[in-house]
């Protein structure tokens, strides 16, 4: 189906709880309550501590800098390990290079791990020396104008567990995250591109529990009330002993499956849930906690469907696109649009076989980038309505992209190499015959390489993909080059393509 629930905890062992944490040590802790933020390393952006929701809190106000703030203090954990905890809160929508962001295992401005927010994703990852990489991440949406609590739990080791809740549901995301050479356990906060406001950060040294006696399985659950949008599911309760504190309904998926796992507290037996799709199936488990909280074994298993919607009348098929504004890479479609007896939310451009579809589109138009150069496409057009019913497809439109003239030519040379490193100088020369503003530069490494230090440019690394921007305005004329260089682990093979500005660059 084009439309699905929403994707709130990726399968890869991601779970969010909400129950009650154990009892700790409280070991550093700075609410603003003072009404200064004495003892915090300011860098860049305009920083100053105001009031939110009547409380103080550490607001940056600039959103157009790269901010950064770290506690002068550093909280030691035990040997048992140390949580930390945050409220982050943005104020300003987070475009494709906005975060907000907790950071941790701090050194200073340029060196921490950090627990980032951006505009629907989680991510957790390292920056040290200007260069910046994610280990792991997760789809969430924070909430603009609303506190986001990130919980961080480096207990385990060589792994961090990040939780954050504040858009339902939460969502936690896993990683091993190495330890960086001279971090420290400082904690601190940043904002790139972004107005946000963060309160009550705290490390406590975590306390095991006396209690390790699980609650016994739930019985099997049964629904009941089921409407287009949810049902009510209820099971006998389990027992433990102590108390049982509430219970967890998730959605099983496949091993292994990228299909997204939905995660439901309640403290009672049973939970009314009212936000899926009509006519969606999923599979149910439930487990008790405890206040530990230790974990049931799950409930036997129960699949149900939601009832079709009320509104069951599809919209109109759209009209057939048409064409404009052809490039190598890209092309708007636009076309007449649907009618429905509700009203059509969304469209989709997909293939004719209906294998592969690309939207939501929330009007009339869309332009479709990152195609290759003299390529032949075809698309359809369909509409959705809020019931997620389909339109029929339009008809077809098959358009040719034209072969790509390329704007720049690049030269990537190993300037040294030793056991396990290498040094790689990168020049990007202009052969557009107009000056080019350098905003990104990007390619991907085939050979397992990663970079380590950089100069002339920072860097942000995602899986094997890596993007670069200038550390300063950077305009080449026609004819010119811009060159930057970087020290690198793995042995180096040249990438190919590298990007500027999004155009593929020609190899010399």
């Amino acid at each position: 189906m084009l439309v699905g629930f929403a994707v709130s905890v990726a399968a890869a062992a991601l779970v969010f709880a909400g129950a009650p944490a154990a009892s700790a040590a409280t070991v550093f802790q700075d609410s603003f309550s003072d009404g200064n933020a004495d003892g915090w390393t300011l860098t860049n952006g305009a920083w100053a501590v105001a009031a939110e929701d009547g409380n103080p809190a550490l607001r940056q106000s600039s959103a157009g800098s790269d901010a950064r703030a770290i506690a002068a203090e550093a909280g030691r954990g035990t040997a048992l390990g140390t949580i930390v905890q945050a409220r982050l809160k943005p104020h300003s929508r987070l475009g494709s290079d906005g975060s907000i962001s907790l950071l941790f295992h701090a050194l200073d401005a340029d060196n921490y791990a950090f627990l980032r927010l951006t505009a629907n994703r989680v991510e957790l990852g390292r920056r040290q020396n200007g260069a910046t990489s994610v280990f792991a991440s997760a789809p969430y949406t924070p909430v603009i104008g609303t506190w986001q609590v990130a919980t961080l739990d480096l207990s385990f080791p060589n792994q961090v567990r990040a939780v954050v809740a504040g858009t339902s549901p939460g969502v936690q995301v896993v990683a091993a995250i190495p330890t960086a050479t001279g971090s420290a356990n400082k904690v601190g906060f940043a904002a790139r591109g972004a107005v946000a406001s963060f309160d009550d950060v705290r490390i406590s040294d975590d306390v095991p529990p006396i209690d390790t006696t699980p609650p016994s399985a739930p019985g099997t659950p049964v629904a009941s009330a089921i409407t287009p949008n949810g049902f009510t599911l209820s099971w006998p309760p389990s027992a433990d002993n102590v108390g049982v504190v509430g219970y967890q309904v998730t959605t099983v998926v496949p091993p292994g499956s990228a299909a997204p796992i939905r995660i439901w507290t309640t403290g009672t037996n049973s939970i009314t849930i009212t936000d899926l799709p009509p006519r969606s199936t999923n599979t149910f488990q439930v487990r008790a906690f405890d206040a530990v909280p230790n974990y049931s074994q799950p409930s036997p298993q129960i699949t149900v469907t939601t009832a079709p919607p009320q509104d069951q009348t599809p919209p109109t098929a759209p009209g057939t696109p048409v064409a404009t504004a052809v490039a190598a890479t890209s092309v708007t479609l636009t076309w007449a649009a649907a009618t429905d007896n509700v009203g059509v939310t969304a469209y989709y451009l997909r293939n004719p076989a209906g294998t592969v579809a690309t939207g939501p589109f929330t009007g009339a138009t869309a332009t479709m980038v990152n195609l290759a150069p003299a390529t032949t496409y075809t698309w359809v057009v369909v509409a959705v309505d809020a019931a997620n019913n389909i339109s029929d497809p339009s008809g077809q439109i098959t358009v040719t992209t034209p072969a790509d003239t390329p704007i720049c030519e690049y030269s990537y040379r190993v300037v040294n190499q030793w056991q396990g490193g290498f040094q790689a100088e990168v020049t990007i020369r202009n052969v557009s015959g107009a000056p080019v503003q350098v905003d990104r530069i990007h390619w991907t490494f085939t050979n397992g390489e990663t970079i380590n230090n950089i100069w002339n440019a920072a860097v942000t690394i995602t899986g094997s993909t890596v993007t670069l921007r200038p550390t300063s305005t950077a305009i080449i004329p026609p004819g010119g080059t811009f060159t930057f260089g970087f020290v690198g682990t793995g042995t180096p093979v040249p990438p190919n393509p590298i990007y500027l500005n999004g155009f593929r660059c020609r190899q010399l």
